[in-house]
């Protein structure tokens, strides 16, 4: 965490970047105002304005403003404002707190309430005024604010008037110095298909000392893990190796090479062209059946166009992410059944987000991150029996060798025990145990009615999701950006008002699209909020361009 630095502001430089701090703030993440083409708003007030400023280097990256002249802005919103404030008092009015969503922390807080009294002291105040948001009323209460008065302004953008006094001071800093470790508040909100929201009880079970991964604690956290997993999906056997899902995949492409017979591979989006590339770079043979991105793949088509021949085993991505799109695995396993192959899936996505039965399935891969919202790092292989060749065979790589994991319960090579502890927790927090059996299953997050309201908010907005019928995943939209609007500028503008979005790998830097993901634990209010966000943030760009209204790329 960087140091920061705490002043009044006084140059030309700092008050240029307040009014960009404040633009940022409260017309695009907070959308208290209209955004400006200039991506610059000046306050009302800024001539009678003192600001506190936080700098990073050169960077004003956090801010408040004082204010001790009346009027106040409150004395326009609740009715006889002096009615409701304690008497003999000397009051202030804080306006315009605002500081980039990465430099949200402890220490930025509390750095600029320690100036902001000092500044007031020296003024004469011992009563501080402010409008708080009601998205941040819990931080307001732990720096002392006081509710007094109805909550005004609007739906998108309602506020609470709040008084803060001077003897409160030292308490609110003390609040605010040790309740949250470094670096933990008001982070940037993760909604990036490869950043699932990990709650605090997963972080909490990876921080502990590293124990032996042959020890019998460690032994018995994961024979559960496995229990849990199979249970949950209908597999008969996972196995857990260190590495993402990439590994995995490449632990599925070294068992299939070594069997006999060519293989037939399923591509409709990016991540159907890694499970190729995962094929080829274990020297398997097969043939790949590719359809345009985002479509749906035809069974009975892909069957008729074989013309009697008979695969090995069949390789497909249940939730292609690159598209959103939600492979139909009853039609896969309809086509196995028709070309007596066996079926393997890539459910690097979909595990953790959507019922996932892998019965019948003879190989398909997961991950510790995503929809599990465990700690990345542990790659999970679920399998039949009779899927895997045998162990130790010739220039199988040791660390791939699922027959060699099987055979050793699963302890083949070192595993991390903190990963371990933290996906043991996570399939707990996502697991319910139903009254009437002892099998747990997962308790899904995503929903239906949520992606299509996602997606209607995104429509009204002027955005086209690229994959929104029935068949897309309930858990990600992908965004087919207008031409004239830049997918790097709008991820940047969506990091600045507070959230990660995916945009930089390469596949969607190519199509200019850009994608808005929910996995893990999620409120409907955050992502219909973050959807919102978007919009609002391709509307400013397009208007700093000077561009076509966005209901023009929809029209």
């Amino acid at each position: 965490m960087s140091r920061l630095r705490f002043s009044i502001a006084s140059t030309d430089d700092e008050f240029e970047q307040v009014h960009r701090l404040n633009h940022d703030t409260f017309c695009l993440e907070i959308p208290q105002h209209p955004a400006r083409t200039d991506g610059r708003m000046v306050d009302r007030f800024h001539a009678e304005n003192l600001y506190v400023v936080g700098k990073c280097g050169d960077e004003v990256v956090a801010m408040v403003a004082l204010r001790d002249r009346r009027p106040f802005s409150l004395d326009a919103k609740p009715p006889s404002l002096d009615d409701w404030l304690p008497p003999d008092r000397y009051a202030g009015e804080v306006r315009l707190l605002a500081i980039r969503p990465r430099h949200r922390h402890r220490g930025a807080i509390a750095g600029l309430m320690r100036e902001l009294w000092r500044t007031a002291h020296s003024r004469g105040l011992d009563l501080l005024l402010i409008s708080g948001t009601t998205r941040q009323f819990k931080l307001y209460r732990q720096l002392g604010f006081e509710p007094f008065g109805p909550r005004v302004g609007s739906v998108d953008a309602e506020y609470q008037p709040m008084l803060l006094r001077r003897e409160a001071l030292n308490t609110s800093l003390r609040s605010v110095a040790h309740a949250r470790p470094a670096g933990e508040g008001l982070d940037v909100a993760p909604f990036s298909p490869s950043l699932p929201r990990v709650v605090p009880a997963v972080l909490q079970a990876a921080a502990v000392h590293p124990r032996a991964h042959r020890g019998k604690t460690v032994m018995a956290t994961l024979r559960r893990i496995r229990e849990r997993l199979c249970a949950a999906t209908g597999a008969e056997d996972v196995q857990v190796l260190a590495g993402t899902g990439t590994l995995a995949n490449d632990a599925i492409a070294a068992q299939l090479a070594r069997r006999p017979g060519r293989g037939l591979v399923l591509v409709n989006g990016e991540f159907g062209e890694r499970l190729a590339a995962h094929v080829s770079g274990a020297a398997a043979a097969a043939d790949v059946v590719r359809v345009d991105w985002g479509q749906a793949f035809d069974f009975p088509a892909i069957a008729a166009s074989l013309a009697g021949q008979r695969p090995a085993w069949a390789w497909m991505v249940h939730c292609e992410t690159s598209t959103g799109r939600l492979n139909d695995v009853d039609g896969f396993r309809a086509l196995c059944e028709r070309l007596v192959c066996l079926p393997v899936l890539d459910c690097v996505s979909s595990i953790g987000n959507l019922p996932v039965a892998l019965d019948g399935i003879g190989l398909a891969s997961g991950v510790s991150g995503k929809g599990l919202a465990a700690l990345t790092g542990l790659a999970l292989v679920f399998h039949r029996a009779d899927a895997l060749v045998a162990a130790r065979l010739p220039g199988m790589p040791r660390c791939l060798d699922l027959a060699w994991y099987r055979e050793q319960d699963g302890i083949a090579w070192s595993l991390s025990s903190n990963l371990l502890d933290a996906l043991d927790r996570a399939i707990e927090q996502c697991c319910w145990m139903p009254a009437s059996s002892s099998a747990p299953s997962l308790a899904l997050p995503a929903s239906g009615t949520l992606h299509r309201a996602v997606v209607s908010r995104l429509a009204a907005g002027g955005l086209r999701v690229l994959v929104a019928d029935e068949s897309a995943a309930p858990f990600l939209v992908t965004v087919e950006l207008p031409v004239w609007l830049d997918a790097a500028a709008v991820g940047a503008a969506m990091q600045r008002v507070g959230s990660t979005i995916a945009w930089e790998s390469r596949y969607l830097r190519e199509r200019n699209w850009v994608q808005l993901a929910w996995m893990g634990r999620r409120s409907e209010h955050e992502v219909l909020a973050a959807a919102d966000a978007l919009v609002r943030c391709c509307r400013q760009q397009a208007l700093v361009q000077d561009l076509p209204p966005l209901r023009q790329w929809t029209a």
